[in-house]
Parts: C-alpha cells; structure tokens; sequence
C-alpha cells in the first residue's frame, strides 16, 4: 500500500493510503539514483616469493709446501738431487776445479679454497600491494518531481 506519497497516476495519498481529492500535484515522475554502498579501495598486500639455496662462499688462502732441498754450485750448476751435485764436484775436482756450493729449501705457494656453504634465501619476486577500486554499488527509484 502506497502512504504519504504520489501514486503512479500522479495523484496524493495521506498516511492511511487514503486518496486526498483535488490534491493533483504539478509535476513528473523522475528517477533518481540511490547509493546502496559507497565507492570503496581495497588494498591485498602480496608477500614476496622466495627459495631457500646452499651458497658456497670461497676463502682462498695461500698455503706453503715444502718441495725440497735445490742444491746451487758457485758455477751456476743447481738441482734438487744430492747425488748429482756430489757427481758434479767430483768431475770438477778430477779436472783440478774448486766447486763450492750451498743448499736452500725450497717452497711451493699453493691457493687453496677453504670456503664453506650458507644457506641463503633468494627472492624470485618482491612483495607487492594490488589496490582495487571498487565503484558505489547503486540503483534507481522512480520518484515524483513537483514542477
């Protein structure tokens, strides 16, 4: 039941939906839009995606090794076998030459990787906000407009 309105036909109806005679407003029927829920902005925060890796971090260092004992004649002669340099004094002494000489040890320098692995977490894709903007949610009424 229509109350306290204009009816379709444009006519007036009091509070009990009773016609008021010689009430014809002046007017038309319009519509007009209702808001049934206001615009909104929603905002999804998105984590970042990630992968656990094992990660070898080097540390090189130089280590010394022994290699062995060069024996050096004054003459310019060297090698790492003792017996060769006794044979070379031997052959310089038959032939009346004073070979005199000395030894040094003799070390190699080696690199070697003591590192170690760590496990480290790899980003494949940065966290991000996705943000919707939802429109007002709306409908029409038809509703009389006086002139």
């Amino acid at each position: 039941m229509l109350a306290n309105t204009v009816t379709p036909d444009g006519y007036r109806v009091d509070n009990n939906g009773a016609w008021i005679q010689n009430a014809k407003p002046s007017g038309h029927w319009g519509t007009r839009t209702v808001v049934d829920k206001a615009a909104w902005t929603e905002t999804i925060d998105h984590p970042a995606k990630t992968h656990i890796e094992q990660v070898w971090v080097p540390k090189i260092e130089t280590i010394d090794t022994y290699a062995g004992k060069k024996y050096i004649c004054g003459c310019g002669f060297s090698t790492f076998n003792r017996n060769e340099m006794a044979a070379h004094r031997e052959e310089g002494a038959q032939r009346g030459e004073t070979h005199n000489g000395w030894s040094d040890d003799i070390y190699d320098s080696v690199q070697v990787d003591n590192g170690h692995y760590e496990t480290k977490t790899v980003d494949d894709e940065a966290a991000w906000t996705e943000t919707i903007d939802h429109p007002a949610q709306t409908h029409t009424e038809k509703v009389w407009v006086e002139d």
